[in-house]
């Protein structure tokens, strides 16, 4: 299955988006959730989570 170009130009976008916020929230992440000793692996999953929602809309609004 091959992705169209706009959907993979719309999913880097979301992802440097998603990386750009992540780092300006880290001090809020690690006050909200102190207990949290991956927090690396924590942001993954959060921008993951964000950019799969989103590549599915996008695929779907197309087809």
């Amino acid at each position: 299955m091959a992705i169209p170009t706009e959907i993979s130009q719309i999913m880097e976008n979301q992802m440097e988006l998603m990386i750009k916020q992540a780092q300006a929230y880290i001090p809020f992440i690690k006050s909200v959730f102190p207990g949290v000793t991956d927090l690396s692996e924590m942001c993954f999953n959060l921008i993951v989570g964000n950019v799969l929602t989103a590549f599915v809309t996008q695929y779907a609004m197309r087809m």
